[in-house]
């Protein structure tokens, strides 16, 4: 008597049309960035990246709190943009498209090659997950140091339980993965501890330690420590000069904890929820990944305590993956209660993000957005007034110099990005923080300094002063900017030879005395 033959295994349709989905989100996310304004920060980054290809010096001619890596990995976009005129608000979304692309192929293949430690479904869930968030859900954070941080960080973050397993990699994978996610975790140091976190969540859970110092891990800290290294060799005027004032005067540019928690208050409950759903059930080892990856994320964003949407973006991407992969993957919520949980966990996670997205892409899309709007109207006024010529910007955000030095025929006349001092003397006049009075006068000569020595070197013909009429004009804090610079008499004598000529939304425009159009 023959065995009865058994039906085929229905077909995993999700799996079967994942890579039609990426390509959709791919396509989706291009017209997006193909229709906005490149970001402010990858603006600046670009347009001063090129300044180091003409051998200007990190830390000297090129001012920025942040260390030097992001601007190396742009050397790519500037290059394009010097030698063949290609827009980086063009290059930049391509290439982080390429390298996205890249990792998510790379992860597709990891239940081809370990389908023992990668079951398929799961990691179809995971990857398309992860591709919304890299294609869509990134916004105007596409690029970021954030983003490349995750995204670098993803091999190694999703691999990591596995290892302890037992699974085994060729040395060069495991070499190429710690590299990657050297470079990650280096953009910024606070980063670090993602990789430490996730190492200590499989130690614990898998009660291995040797594990810990397998070869990826060794690659990983070897390019922190070399690029540690490096930058205390090749631009010491980053450690002499602006980890000083990182230290001394970057609090100015912190929220309140209030609008911190509460701009991912929401999140932090899914994270709750998955890791409350994963310790009543079954703990696949990508969830050893993503909720303590997530956490580590977490923390980082809370450390730097600004609240931007872009520091909590890979926060946000593990959390909702870790909820969609509670929700589809197991078979173990079978709790109405659990499962109501993890739908509701779900559902705010993803609406969310979505509904942050269409509320960026209303004011940033070039075709109807405010912010797009105001852009061209500086870009035009810039064309204008300063063609050829040199625009400075009183403010204390990249916005308005970047993206718009990037579209005009102005250049811009200062070594850094915005005005770094002037968040700490508005908040110190407005009596944020008890200082004595002598550190409060050297605060305010910096800043004067800064300032006098960016009016003298590139005699702007134009000058945006930032005078908002419905919002605070210096990180929550009413400041008359133009009233405290020209209290230096060398500044308020420059400003005798400017002419208020045009206005915009935010900005007030001053033109320089025989400059063009003035």
């Amino acid at each position: 008597m023959t065995e009865a033959a058994q039906p085929d295994r229905p077909r995993d349709r999700l799996t079967h049309f994942r890579w039609w989905i990426i390509l959709a989100l791919l396509a989706t996310g291009m017209a997006i960035q193909f229709t906005t304004f490149i970001n402010q920060d990858l603006a600046w980054i670009t347009y001063s990246a090129r300044w180091l290809l003409h051998g200007a010096a990190y830390g000297r001619d090129l001012i920025d709190p942040n260390p030097p890596l992001a601007w190396y990995l742009a050397f790519p976009e500037a290059y394009l943009w010097e030698t063949w005129g290609i827009d980086p608000g063009v290059s930049t979304p391509l290439i982080c498209a390429a390298l996205a692309m890249a990792v998510l192929c790379y992860l597709d293949r990891l239940p081809s090659l370990y389908s023992a430690y990668f079951p398929r479904r799961p990691m179809t869930i995971v990857i398309l997950a992860l591709a919304y968030w890299l294609l869509i859900g990134c916004a105007d954070g596409l690029g970021q140091r954030e983003y490349l941080g995750a995204l670098f960080g993803l091999p190694h973050l999703l691999l990591s339980p596995s290892r302890y397993r037992g699974l085994v990699l060729s040395s060069g994978a495991a070499v190429a993965i710690g590299l990657l996610a050297g470079v990650g975790y280096s953009l910024k140091p606070n980063f670090l501890v993602v990789p430490v976190v996730v190492e200590l969540a499989s130690m614990a859970h898998f009660r291995l330690f040797k594990p810990l110092f397998r070869i990826e891990n060794w690659a990983l800290g070897l390019f922190a420590v070399s690029y540690a290294a490096l930058i205390l060799i090749l631009v010491p005027a980053y450690m002499t000069d602006m980890v000083p004032f990182v230290v001394q005067y970057y609090w100015a540019f912190e929220r309140s904890w209030a609008f911190v928690i509460l701009s991912v208050a929401a999140f932090i409950m899914i994270l709750l929820i998955d890791a409350y759903l994963c310790m009543k059930g079954a703990r696949p080892d990508l969830q050893l990944s993503l909720i303590p990856g997530a956490a580590a994320f977490l923390a980082s964003y809370l450390a730097q305590h600004k609240g931007y949407t872009y520091h909590a973006l890979p926060f946000k991407m593990l959390a909702t993956t870790s909820a969609l992969l509670v929700l589809l993957s197991t078979d173990w919520i079978r709790e109405k209660a659990r499962r109501h949980l993890a739908l509701v966990a779900v559902a705010v996670g993803w609406l969310l993000s979505l509904s942050q997205v269409g509320q960026w892409y209303r004011v940033a899309n070039i075709m109807n957005g405010g912010y797009a709007a105001e852009t061209r109207q500086l870009i035009g006024i810039l064309d204008r007034h300063a063609a050829g010529h040199a625009f400075l910007a009183l403010t204390s955000h990249p916005y308005p110099a970047f993206p718009t030095a990037l579209y005009t025929e102005a250049v811009w006349g200062s070594r850094a990005d915005s005005l770094h001092y002037l968040p700490a003397v508005a908040r110190l006049r407005a009596g944020d923080r008890a200082v004595g009075a002598a550190d409060r006068e050297i605060t305010e000569r910096r800043a004067w300094d800064a300032l006098r020595r960016d009016l003298q070197r590139s005699q702007p013909a134009v000058i945006l002063l930032f005078d908002p009429p419905d919002q605070p004009s210096v990180e929550e804090v009413a400041f008359d900017i133009l009233g405290f610079y020209r209290e230096d008499p060398t500044i308020d004598a420059i400003w005798r030879d400017y002419t208020e000529t045009d206005r915009t939304r935010s900005y007030r425009v001053f033109v320089r005395a025989g400059s063009p159009g003035s």
